[in-house]
């Protein structure tokens, strides 16, 4: 992927439609991921030639691949879509703790997806993407980070007992707690 050079309003209107579809899925919303999945398409035919300049060639082919396949009637599969399609996207943003937040949003839907379509040996590493969040020293987070610490024990025993009621309950706890972590400090 090259460079981040391009308008991050692009970008981010293309990431941030991309986004309702996986979470239509998580929130229990499945009836909206047709509509979503049409703004998503809308979203991506008005910023794709901004986009694709940016990406090498493979990255272009897969990112083309991922939305003229993108089908709002298969439900894992289209949320799992537009999860790949924002790995092909993200990195052309700042790497920050936004994006980093973004990151452990995308992984928490993924892990959800993974865990409802019982592929239970293909879930992200949370832990390992939640530590540089845990790691902070922001005071006003201490309850987030130990409610983080909980979910993640929570979700790890029901990925181990392959629980996916309780994997899924703990991943959208998670999910809650990654918008916690946006919240600028007062």
């Amino acid at each position: 992927i090259a460079a981040p050079s391009l308008p991050s309003k692009a970008t981010t209107d293309v990431l941030e439609s991309l986004e309702g579809i996986p979470e239509c899925l998580t929130d229990g919303k499945t009836a909206r991921i047709p509509k979503a999945t049409r703004a998503a398409l809308a979203a991506w035919n008005r910023h794709k030639q901004k986009i694709l300049p940016a990406l090498d060639a493979g990255a272009q082919a897969r990112l083309t691949s991922l939305f003229a396949n993108l089908n709002p009637h298969l439900a894992l599969k289209a949320a799992e879509s537009a999860l790949d399609a924002s790995d092909i996207i993200a990195p052309l943003l700042p790497a920050d703790r936004n994006s980093r937040l973004a990151a452990a949003d995308r992984a928490c839907m993924r892990a959800w997806i993974r865990v409802a379509g019982s592929r239970w040996d293909s879930i992200p590493d949370l832990e390992a993407i939640f530590q540089p969040f845990l790691d902070e020293g922001q005071p006003r987070l201490e309850g987030v980070r130990k409610e983080v610490k909980t979910s993640l024990a929570v979700f790890q025993t029901g990925l181990r007992a392959r629980q996916s009621v309780d994997a899924k309950q703990a991943l959208s706890h998670l999910l809650d707690l990654v918008d916690a972590l946006e919240k600028p400090a007062p």
